[in-house]
């Protein structure tokens, strides 16, 4: 399944497939700490500022969602069915360009509902 352009919380703290939630804190503190190294040892501009706060944002989210088992897979769920409506919109597109609006208009209300569960809430 393509899933490229969609953020993977489990890349973001570089977890394993099969992670458990105490990898999720162990992984999310060495994370953060070679970050705020990195931040240190830099001068700061205004690109790498924000560079630095939008990976902060992502591996506070990450944290958030992974270390609640529930939330887990809700997220996982929900991000998987995004990524296949998408999938399904691009092959239909190509078939029936006609036939396409419905899956797109479902796509849209997912991505629009995963977006604001997953992304502008937490990262903000």
């Amino acid at each position: 399944m393509p899933d490229s352009g969609y953020v993977n919380y489990a890349g973001v703290l570089g977890l394993d497939p099969d992670f458990k939630p105490g990898d999720v804190r162990r992984n999310y503190r060495k994370k953060i700490k070679d970050l705020l190294v990195e931040i240190t040892g830099q001068a700061m501009t205004e690109e790498r500022r924000n560079r630095y706060l939008l990976q902060m944002a992502q591996m506070n989210a990450a944290f958030y969602i992974l270390r609640d088992n529930d939330l887990r897979e809700k997220y996982q769920a929900d991000r998987d069915a995004v990524i296949r409506l998408e999938e399904e919109w691009r092959l239909a597109a190509e078939a029936d360009p006609g036939a396409a609006d419905n899956l797109r208009r479902r796509f849209d209300q997912a991505l629009r509902h995963f977006l604001s569960t997953y992304l502008e809430e937490l990262m903000l």
